[in-house]
């Protein structure tokens, strides 16, 4: 599946640029439930079926303001992959993990302490855009703090 990368920014109330997420996950009828929930919640999102395609998203876009991925994905690159390859390129980009398999939330964590955040399958779409608001924020300040 080739990502879906938008043409055309989409800018929230005020004419600001929305926040980007990428949404990874292998599963297409649950990539497709998130990535629509998000996009109703006012976010520009791009869509990976796998953790090799986000590295292909990453090439083709300008910005990316998170990354809510997947663990257990096919190819090359699975979601801890991404995330450690996500901290040494783009330690700003705040990066959220979901798994149905607790063990593999644990050991990305050990892997990469850099994630911001896991969530276990299933897990509550508002739960994950709460998530994301605040990640957001964080990161905001952050740059706020740094400029």
């Amino acid at each position: 599946m080739c990502p879906d990368v938008q043409d055309d920014p989409i800018f929230s109330d005020g004419g600001e640029r929305a926040p980007v997420i990428l949404v990874v996950e292998d599963e297409v009828l649950v990539r497709l439930d998130i990535a629509e929930y998000l996009r109703g919640e006012g976010y520009t999102v791009l869509e990976a079926a796998s953790g090799d395609e986000a590295l292909t998203v990453f090439g083709a876009v300008d910005e990316v303001d998170l990354v809510f991925s997947d663990i257990n994905m096919p190819g090359a690159l699975d979601g801890k992959a991404l995330a450690i390859w996500l901290s040494e390129n783009n330690p700003q980009i705040p990066v959220i993990l979901t798994s149905g398999i607790q063990a593999s939330l644990q050991d990305a964590k050990t892997a990469c302490p850099t994630i911001a955040a896991t969530f276990d399958k299933p897990y509550s779409q508002a739960a994950v855009a709460d998530q994301i608001r605040a990640q957001l924020a964080l990161s905001s300040a952050a740059r706020a703090g740094g400029a």
